[in-house]
């Protein structure tokens, strides 16, 4: 009988989708997918097609990150912080321009060359793998990256080593209970897209955080970034329709036509969770 990842009771398929098994726990209510064999989302996250895609978003993200700068200095003013899954780095820019020490860490050599070529500090791995000191960082921020991990307990675990006490995890994760979920179903986004391997809501989220240590935890919805319509173009394409078949490569073809649509700008709704969780 197959058990669950976070609390060992028993689990049963919930959904099946591109040929990949989605189980879900009735006791924690995690839902993750059991086999990471197939997870290929390190492929395209090095890709430099990704990161120059990337890129072309990054005042909407500049906008996006203000915010999240705004909200730490609510809760302290940090010396050392530590984003996880850092990409190019325009978060760790805006820390830098705030004057705190910023540390990268991201799995992308396309992405690790860019960030270090603009003066920022960042190191190419898997967080598990490199050497920090304990209770080095004051903040810890994962955007958008707890549902690609394949050990999410056990990186959670190395982070809760590496804060300080009184520090901050950061952490946004596309949220399962949204209306969005709630409405597409199997359809939904963060289901579609084969890198998740975890799918959240505010009690496996709460859940997972107070196994490794955690104990003053706020989860909320979040309203999310600006998008713009050539990246929401892309993501549907990417995660509903066979890139493969006559029609869509024909339609794909006008792709980069989709750039003169790049003023038109619209905010997520409620599709994330975020959660700052005190050492």
């Amino acid at each position: 009988m197959l058990t669950c990842y976070l609390c060992q009771h028993p689990v049963q398929t919930y959904l099946r989708i591109k040929d990949k098994d989605i189980i879900r726990c009735n006791n924690c209510k995690l839902t993750y997918t059991p086999d990471s064999t197939p997870y290929d989302g390190r492929i395209r996250e090095d890709s430099e097609k990704f990161v120059n895609e990337y890129l072309k978003e990054s005042a909407l993200y500049e906008e996006y990150f203000c915010t999240i700068t705004e909200t730490i200095r609510k809760y302290k003013k940090p010396q050392s912080l530590l984003d996880i899954g850092c990409g190019v780095g325009i978060f760790l820019q805006k820390v830098k321009e705030a004057g705190w020490n910023g540390v990268g860490v991201d799995i992308s050599k396309t992405a690790v060359g860019y960030a270090t070529s603009h003066g920022l500090n960042v190191q190419l791995g898997k967080i598990e793998d490199l050497e920090f000191k304990p209770k080095s960082f004051d903040v810890i921020t994962l955007f958008q990256t707890i549902e690609h991990l394949e050990g999410p307990l056990n990186t959670l675990s190395k982070l809760y080593s590496l804060l300080r006490k009184g520090g901050l995890l950061i952490l946004t994760t596309p949220s399962e209970e949204s209306l969005m979920a709630r409405v597409l179903g199997k359809l939904w986004f963060g289901y579609r897209n084969t890198e998740h391997l975890y799918f959240y809501n505010k009690q496996s989220l709460a859940t997972m955080q107070k196994k490794v240590g955690f104990k003053e935890i706020t989860i909320q919805s979040e309203h999310g970034r600006k998008l713009s319509v050539p990246w929401v173009l892309t993501r549907i394409f990417e995660y509903y329709y066979n890139q493969e078949s006559f029609p869509i490569s024909l339609v794909l073809k006008s792709k980069p036509y989709w750039n003169y649509l790049n003023w038109m700008t619209f905010r997520e709704p409620d599709v994330n969770l975020i959660s700052i969780a005190v050492k």
